[in-house]
């Protein structure tokens, strides 16, 4: 596929203005039946939060697992920074941000003990916390994470899918019959930056040029979420000889530090 196309409709080429961070996201269900992905977003003091994820395509209750997942991450991640931030603590972020990942499996596990499922609940979950100067992440599956500094710099991809080979099947989900540790990574992030994250319905069709594009729209945009559904809306409609070029879900979140 060639670089994506510009958007359509006029984007807002407004400063960033009100909070440090602006976080927010978008979903679409694509050429699918169903949207098995799931995407939440939040703050805790001057942490902003995305989580994303994708049900594992093939494995029944994808959607349920997807969604019990980013709940269960967010909350206990909210939970934890609040924590520290009462005690007047700096927060052990990569520690957070790893037990997130334990608790989403433990709520698994015990979904398919309560409703006796004995297959499926299985999904990616992407997890990206920015909190003062550092950005602390963990995934498990695949999907896409990206860094950016708001000067129109390289993206840097901090995500390596985990499959058996490029477009292949999934090594590692989340599910409730074995706890996958997440890759965890931190990075400093800039004062002026943009962090993205899709689930793999957009980070595998779109090349890494047009990521650099979606991030600059992303960064000018006064509302984000626009943006995203623009994005996205267009993704939905692209054809090649008849067929949806898009055929996944897909779904987007970021993080911007004015």
């Amino acid at each position: 596929m060639s670089a994506l196309a510009a958007l359509p409709g006029s984007v807002p080429q407004l400063p960033v203005l009100g909070r440090r961070s602006v976080v927010d996201r978008a979903t679409h269900v694509g050429a699918r039946e169903n949207n098995e992905d799931y995407v939440l977003t939040d703050e805790a003091g001057s942490a902003a939060i995305i989580v994303v994820a994708d049900g594992v395509g093939g494995e029944p209750w994808g959607e349920h697992a997807s969604r019990l997942a980013c709940v269960s991450a967010i909350s206990f991640t909210r939970r934890a920074l609040r924590a520290a931030e009462l005690r007047g603590q700096a927060p052990v972020t990569r520690r957070i941000v790893q037990l997130a990942f334990r608790l989403a499996y433990r709520s698994l596990r015990r979904e398919a003990r309560q409703s006796r499922r004995v297959a499926g609940l299985k999904t990616t979950l992407i997890l990206a916390v920015a909190e003062r100067a550092t950005l602390t992440f963990g995934h498990v599956g695949d999907g896409g994470l990206w860094l950016g500094h708001c000067d129109g710099s390289p993206l840097e991809a901090l995500l390596n899918p985990m499959r058996w080979s490029p477009g292949g099947e999934l090594t590692s989900a989340l599910g409730p019959t074995r706890r996958t540790e997440p890759i965890i990574g931190v990075r400093t992030l800039p004062e002026r930056a943009i962090v993205v994250a899709a689930t793999d319905g957009l980070a595998d069709p779109i090349p890494a040029p047009s990521w650099q594009f979606i991030a600059a729209e992303l960064v000018r945009g006064d509302d984000m979420q626009i943006v995203m559904q623009q994005l996205l809306e267009h993704c939905a409609g692209m054809r090649e000889e008849g067929q949806p070029v898009f055929t996944d879900n897909m779904t987007l979140a970021a993080i911007r530090r004015a």
